[in-house]
Parts: structure tokens; sequence; C-alpha cells
């Protein structure tokens, strides 16, 4: 598993050998809730050609949805299984490692 793209504390973009995967985090007042799908072929087409604005539209998108509970209308993406899930979190924590600047859980920029 490999972390593509990141835009901190909002999603991150993974990609295995099996697919392309999105972790949106949606701030639910004391807690964040991650939604992790997986993309499909459409969105993987969209994310290579309008790169990083596409992925951040649909965050934003994912995130609006579940606000008014209307996800599993709108959105083909199934969400990632458990393993999947697993190794998002293992890569995250590789590349936070191997970063060098500082990450904070709880600054909000926007």
């Amino acid at each position: 598993m490999k972390l593509i793209e990141v835009e901190l504390h909002w999603w991150e973009l993974y990609q295995d050998h099996e697919g392309v995967y999105l972790k949106v985090n949606i701030f639910l007042r004391l807690i964040v809730f991650e939604k992790c799908v997986i993309l499909d072929e459409d969105a993987i087409k969209n994310y290579l050609e309008q790169g990083k604005n596409f992925i951040d539209r649909l965050s934003k998108q994912i995130r609006s949805s579940h606000f008014r509970n209307d996800y599993n209308r709108f959105y083909p993406y199934p969400d990632a299984p458990e393993d999947k899930r697993k190794e998002i979190s293992e890569a995250f924590h590789l590349w936070l490692d191997s970063s060098n600047a500082p990450y904070d859980p709880y600054f909000f920029e926007r």
C-alpha cells in the first residue's frame, strides 16, 4: 500500500496492486469518522485527468453526503475491507514517520 496524495486532516489517497482507495475524515463535533472507499475506474480516470482537485471535490461531496445521510443513494464506491483499512493505517504511519514536518492531529485549517 502506498500513499499517493494527502490533504492533511481531510483526506488521503492510497494505491496498491488491487486498487485505489480514498479515506475521508468526517468531523462530527467530538469525534472523527473515517470513510474509506474503493474508487472505481471512472473516479481513477478523473483523478488522472484532473489531479488533486478531483479528489478534493469528491471528498467534500462524500463528507457532505454523510451529513445528509444519503451517501448510499449517490455514490457507487464500496467500503474498503478491514484488511485494506489496516494496510492504509500502516502506510500512513510509515509516511508520517518518514516526514520531517510535525503532525498535529488536532490542528484544523479550514
